[in-house]
């Protein structure tokens, strides 16, 4: 309830706690509600058109992305991308991938138009993610690779920066305190 959360807020503020990373989760949440308003008008046919549809396919996809990672028993894109590259099932979200397989006879080419690929399942697989990752996506990654009974598989995860929880807080604090900056020098 808000009056809880005004009642943390101020036993955190008495501490001394900086409240950066806090207000910065609360602009992000209203960016959100603005964002939700904006798609609910472009289903009912108002407001900009394109440009509101085009909103509301990002909204959407960021609603299924936070509902995943909130549920914690869904199985998260990356996952859903990997299982079907190792059990070799073509989707729409791995059509265009590149296969890097050293059995393969078309090592170091690409047929126009194809993806080589072999008949058997994988066994082992490398996920690398730029841009960095989490610990959501790689603890999924490993449930996937333990359901995997009939064939086993290894994955390795890897980013280019996985943030500790403490690191975690720290930039949302930095982002907090810098849109808090842009707020005072704009208005």
């Amino acid at each position: 309830p808000a009056g809880d959360m005004q009642q943390f807020e101020e036993v955190l503020q008495e501490g001394g706690a900086n409240l950066a990373s806090l207000t910065y989760l609360k602009q992000l949440k209203s960016l959100h509600r603005t964002l939700a308003t904006t798609t609910s008008s472009a289903q009912r046919g108002t407001g900009l058109g394109g440009l509101s549809m085009a909103v509301s396919g990002i909204v959407g996809k960021v609603k299924e992305q936070v509902r995943n990672l909130v549920t914690g028993s869904n199985t998260l894109p990356v996952t859903r991308i990997v299982e079907a590259i190792t059990e070799n099932r073509s989707t729409e979200d791995v059509e265009n991938f590149y296969y890097f397989d050293p059995k393969s006879k078309y090592l170091g080419e690409r047929p126009e138009g194809a993806a080589p690929r072999t008949k058997t399942p994988w066994r082992e697989a490398i996920v690398f993610m730029l841009g960095g990752g989490n610990y959501v996506e790689y603890q999924n990654l490993q449930e996937y690779a333990k359901r995997s009974k009939e064939s086993p598989k290894d994955i390795l995860y890897g980013s280019t920066e996985i943030c500790s929880p403490s690191t975690f807080l720290a930039q949302l604090t930095e982002l907090g305190r810098r849109s808090s900056t842009q707020n005072h020098t704009i208005g």
